[in-house]
Parts: structure tokens; sequence; C-alpha cells
């Protein structure tokens, strides 16, 4: 069996390496031969290395054609809504203007085979999110899509509301199909970075994706009651000489604090796996309106039924009261006397949606 592995990537971006990783380890670990490709972020059949993935980068779908299974991992890439931000942006970006049409077209091809041969290889779309399917309904006839869904042996999605929503949107696709799956990142093995005893007062800190007219305040509250936040300035930046080291680095950094204070989906992701309990700002909405919106990361910690690491707000500007209670989550995580549960359902997760996802591929 020789198997193509579709990766979202997104250079510099230390969550997505992770969810990256975690695919190659998984798929070197299969026994069999495995290539690596993406469909942006970088020169036209072109291979490059990501840290220690291997990727070729291609423009069609025709390279994929010769697999026997085509692996859609991590992140939007198989949501139509990929198709018109993400995905999109990546393109103009590396390829020069191309119409929303033509973009449209690349990704039809490249994510939903459409127009290939059915008799090709069988697709998977693993660790997907589909919460933002309601906000392409007024741009495309959602409904066109079903045939090409209807073409994989399995899809994962990475959440609860994606699972619904699939299901919703195309109530064709049957349920033996459309099974429960993780973020990926949860899936990265442990990593060569050893164990240490955590500094209680030390308090990683990472807000940059939730929009806070004075977070300066969140980190002053700190100090204040006696912690020393650690700026995790690179997660957004990583530099690309030594990706995988600097990674390890960050993750490093992220073991040895008490708790990890952020606004950042991924981070969050890490720093359960590491064992390391954050606790995560973000808007109080309802709904996934774009690929970095705030919704997803409160699902991803109801699905864990450790919503109260989430702190919601609704306003840009936080109130001396509200700064309080944040910090109190953060005090809370860090001096907690047991581990927070996150972390073992976050294991027990990932062990049932890995056992799923091995047995369909490997059928």
């Amino acid at each position: 069996m020789n198997i193509a592995v579709v990766l979202a990537h997104n250079w510099a971006n230390t969550g997505m390496y992770s969810v990256d990783l975690a695919a190659f380890r998984l798929f070197e670990s299969l026994g069999h031969t495995v290539d690596y490709f993406v469909a942006s972020g970088g020169r036209t059949n072109s291979l490059f290395k990501s840290g220690q993935v291997p990727i070729y980068r291609i423009s069609d779908a025709g390279p994929l054609m010769r697999y026997d299974r085509v692996v859609y991992w991590g992140d939007f890439t198989t949501s139509p809504y990929y198709a018109f931000d993400d995905f999109a942006s990546q393109l103009n970006s590396h390829d020069g203007p191309l119409s929303k049409s033509e973009v449209f077209n690349i990704w039809l091809d490249v994510f939903m085979m459409r127009g290939r041969k059915a008799s090709g290889p069988q697709l998977f779309s693993f660790a997907q999110n589909f919460q933002t399917l309601g906000a392409v309904k007024g741009k495309m006839n959602l409904a066109s899509l079903a045939p090409l869904y209807e073409r994989f042996t399995s899809i994962m999605p990475r959440d609860s509301v994606s699972t619904r929503e699939l299901r919703s949107h195309f109530p064709s696709l049957s349920a033996n199909m459309v099974t429960q799956g993780c973020d990926a990142a949860f899936l990265l093995p442990d990593l060569p970075i050893g164990t240490a005893e955590k500094n209680l007062k030390q308090i990683g800190v990472f807000l940059e994706r939730t929009p806070i007219a004075n977070k300066q305040d969140l980190t002053a509250e700190l100090t204040r009651r006696g912690y020393k936040p650690l700026f995790l300035n690179k997660w957004l930046a990583l530099p690309r000489n030594r990706f995988h080291e600097n990674f390890l680095g960050l993750c490093t950094q992220i073991r040895d604090c008490g708790a990890i204070l952020t606004d950042t989906y991924h981070l969050a992701v890490n720093a359960i796996r590491i064992g390391t309990t954050p606790v995560v700002i973000g808007a109080d909405e309802n709904a996934q309106t774009s690929t970095v919106s705030d919704f997803k990361k409160r699902v991803m910690l109801r699905d864990l039924d450790s919503e109260d690491l989430y702190a919601a707000i609704a306003s840009k500007l936080l109130s001396p009261e509200h700064v309080g209670r944040i910090i109190d989550k953060v005090e809370t995580a860090a001096n907690a006397r047991d581990v927070h549960p996150v972390h073992a359902r976050s294991r027990d997760a990932a062990a049932a949606a890995l056992s799923t996802f091995k047995t369909a591929l490997l059928a």
C-alpha cells in the first residue's frame, strides 16, 4: 500500500507544524510507502522540508492519483470555507493573482477529486473542522458537494460540532463514513524534551488571536500576585532555521510552566498534550465565523468536558473584575493538587480516534 498525505501546512505557525509532525510520526510508523504534499506555500512542483517533514508542492490532484490512499490531514482543507478564505490567500501569495473561481476549481480538484476517476485512490479526511459550513451557504450550493463527499471512505471531523454540521448539511453521508475524530496534534507522541519539575510561579503567556485592548492588565495582575509571565512570542513566528529544534524548545518552555494563559487554539492543544493546563481566552461566541475565530477553542474544551478552562470575554476592554476572574483560573490551574482531567480525557479521545482511523485506513 502507498499513501499520500495532504497537509494543511503554514510556514512559521508552530501549531500547524505540530499537526504536520503528528502525521509524519504516525505514517512513518505504519510500514507503508508514504509521501507528503501541500497545495500551497511553496514553488509549484518543488520539494522542501518543514522541520522534519519532507513535503512536495502540487498544483493539481494528478500526482495523487497513483496512490492507494489519499489522506487529507488536519485543519480546514476539506471544508469549502477553506477555498474561499485561507487557500485563496495562500495561492495568491505564492502563485500570483487568481480569481475566486480559479481558486475554487483548484480546491475542488486537489481536495475533493472532482472530475477524477472514481476508481482512483480511497479518500480519507481526518481532523478537519467543518464548523464553517453554514458560513458558505450564501456563496455556493452546498448540496453540489454531496456526491464528492460520498466518494470518501472515511471522514473523521476533529470536534463534535463539525461532525454535527457535516451530517446536517450532507444527510446522505452514512453514519459509518462520518465518525468522530480529534485534533491531529493530540496524536503527536511524546517528544524528546525530557521531564522536569514545573516552576509553578512561571506562567506561559501568548495572547495574539483574540482582540483584547488591555491585555497588559492580565500580565500585570499575574506579576502582582507573584507570578512570572514567560512570553511565548515565537508561537506564530518560528524561525525556519532549525525549525524542529525551535519547536522542541517551545515545547520545553510549555512543559516547565505552572500553567498557560493563551487565546490561541493550537497552543492550548499542545499544552494539554504536553501536560501543562491552559486557561484559554476567547470571545463569547456560538458559531465559528472564520478559520481563526474563537468558537473552535470553546468546542475543543467542551468536547473534553473541560469548559471550566475557557475564559469567555464579551468586550475587547476587560474590566478589573474580569481580569481578576481570568487570573483566578490561571492560579487554580497552576496550583491544583490533582492533575486537571483534561489531560487524561484528551489522551483517551486521541486513542479512540486513532484506533478508528487506522482500522479504516488499513482495511
